[in-house]
């Protein structure tokens, strides 16, 4: 990836203008958007000029001539020094009205998730893969079946991979615990320590601000381009505490939508960069954070890193985008609703497949009414993956249960000849029986 071309400067774009080309440009440009796409001086300089426009540049000025007089400012300091904007634009407003309709209140999934059991279920499936995608996009090489067996099994990490995800996994339960708590630098710290234990080569570093002395930037691990110069670390605590202030509605004095401030406070985050690492992890999380406090509750059941973690250019570029066009929050706002977007929509499609799935099995398979919800979901899934085995703690992480119903579970199976068991140490596995299916019918 490189840096994006810088947009002409446009106060020296409207000085080399005359009045008439302004006054054309005004009435020939009539929308931000184009295409319907809010679109960066990067790409816009690659499309084919519309009829009326001479040059690109003369475009760019007729976008910021529509563009301008709709901003929003927020700031992070109390000169106005360093500040943002945005404006409601169409495919912001349109993906904030979806997000409101399909992820808080009372809303209508293709299958209903009421059930408690499946509740829990899909919860934990949830904070896996939110656990384990966002600590791959910060370099954690450990594959997905080894981390989420180690997550299932309450297993000691081996590496500084394996810790990274389970601290990732312990974070995201945390958040869904303090969801109502206002933000606070405190809060900030906490949840820093909590993704970064045992991580650090130096954990002096864990739950504090960056120092003056250490010199953090944004860069190509490849070509060493810097992409990114954090602000000053004498400013994080004038910074912070106006972040903390916007989190929590005490800023700015207009009202910005909960999805928007959820976005914001992602971007913001990483924008200030306040820590010597895990900054992308902590504005993931405070995201989380952010949204359910706004009563966006299918966000427990929701991964946007696995999303991110497919698209690490776009995701990069988006932040890219905002700071390269004078802190243009619009791109990234753009972007990040259409993660929103497509994560709802995975997460419907997971919930109606599961529920397909599970009733095709019940039809072929008359017996397995006899069984309750958790061992429904563990036969299903073991004649789908035989080869894996099970343990107590397994299935008592997967469906948020206590040891002895996990036990009592999964020796029931046992007994009426579905599992077998076996040491591995002094743990016990369970497999399931090679004849299972047929038992079942």
């Amino acid at each position: 990836m490189r840096t994006p071309q810088s947009p002409p400067n446009f106060d020296e774009l409207t000085r080399e203008l005359n009045v008439a080309t302004q006054v054309a440009l005004r009435m020939g440009v009539t929308s931000t958007l184009v295409d319907g796409k809010y679109v960066h001086w990067e790409k816009l300089r690659r499309l084919r000029l519309p009829r009326g426009i001479r040059n690109h540049k003369e475009w760019w000025a007729g976008l910021k001539f529509q563009r301008l007089p709709k901003r929003k400012f927020i700031n992070l300091d109390i000169f106005e020094e360093t500040q943002f904007s945005f404006s409601l634009e169409d495919p912001i407003y349109e993906k904030h009205i979806f997000i409101d309709k399909n992820a808080s209140g009372s809303i209508q999934m293709p299958v209903s998730i009421g059930e408690a059991e499946m509740k829990k279920q899909f919860y934990v499936k949830s904070l896996i893969e939110e656990a384990i995608t966002s600590s791959q996009m910060e370099g954690a090489s450990t594959t997905r079946p080894v981390a989420k067996a180690m997550i299932l099994d309450k297993r000691e990490p081996r590496d500084k991979s394996e810790q990274m995800i389970l601290n990732n996994y312990r974070t995201m339960e945390f958040i869904n615990e303090i969801k109502d708590e206002p933000l606070s630098k405190k809060l900030i710290f906490e949840i820093h320590k909590m993704i970064s234990e045992n991580t650090f080569d130096d954990e002096e570093e864990v739950g504090r601000f960056r120092k003056p002395d250490e010199k953090v930037v944004v860069q190509d691990s490849l070509t060493g381009e810097i992409f990114h110069r954090p602000p000053p670390a004498n400013q994080l605590e004038e910074q912070i505490s106006f972040l903390c202030d916007f989190a929590n509605e005490k800023s700015p004095e207009y009202f910005v939508h909960p999805v928007i401030r959820s976005v914001i406070l992602h971007f913001l985050i990483g924008f200030i960069h306040p820590f010597v690492d895990g900054n992308g992890r902590t504005a993931r999380a405070l995201f989380y954070w952010s949204m359910l406090h706004h009563g966006y509750w299918l966000f427990q059941y929701i991964s946007i890193s696995r999303i991110l973690k497919k698209e690490q250019k776009r995701y990069s570029q988006s932040y890219l985008f905002t700071e390269n066009d004078d802190n243009d929050l619009n791109y990234f706002l753009v972007y990040h609703l259409d993660v929103i977007e497509r994560a709802i929509f995975a997460c419907n499609d997971f919930v109606k497949r599961k529920a397909i799935q599970s009733l095709e099995l019940m039809q072929e398979l008359k017996s397995m009414e006899k069984f309750n919800y958790r061992q429904q979901e563990l036969l299903r899934h073991a004649i789908q993956n035989p080869e894996l085995p099970y343990t107590f703690k397994s299935h008592q992480t997967s469906h948020g249960i206590s040891y002895a119903s996990s036990r009592s579970d999964i020796l029931s199976l046992v007994e009426k000849g579905l599992l077998r068991q076996y040491k591995v140490g002094r743990a016990m596995h369970f497999l399931p029986e090679k004849d299972i299916k047929n038992k079942l019918k």
